[in-house]
């Protein structure tokens, strides 16, 4: 959880980081943290925060994230967590970056 919680506010304003982080398959490594543990609530909210920060004013962000399945990632943490206001919160921030810009990640998001 503090991998991503730290990756986020790295990330969070500057486009410089954010470039680095996907040179280093940030992307990937989020999804990652994310699928080996479903269930801890505060990973989930940490790496939706990151997904959030990554995807923000970042096409190519957005890109990289779609590409390894960030989409579903973030959606599954929502579905594991219906009750947890924070997990959603950050859910819906980067759900709302990673169909921002794109008519098939919004398609892929709703199904």
């Amino acid at each position: 959880e503090s991998g991503c919680g730290a990756l986020s506010n790295i990330i969070a304003r500057s486009t410089e980081n954010k470039e680095r982080l996907m040179k280093l398959n940030g992307p990937k490594l989020i999804c990652a943290g994310m699928d080996a543990h479903p269930n801890v609530a505060e990973v989930q909210r940490q790496g939706c925060a990151a997904v959030w920060s990554l995807t923000a004013n970042s096409t190519r962000g957005q890109s990289a994230t779609e590409q390894v399945g960030g989409v579903a990632c973030v959606c599954s943490a929502m579905e594991v967590h219906p009750e947890n206001g924070d997990v959603q919160e950050n859910a819906c921030g980067a759900i709302r970056n990673l169909t921002a810009y794109s008519t098939e990640i919004k398609v892929e998001a709703t199904n």
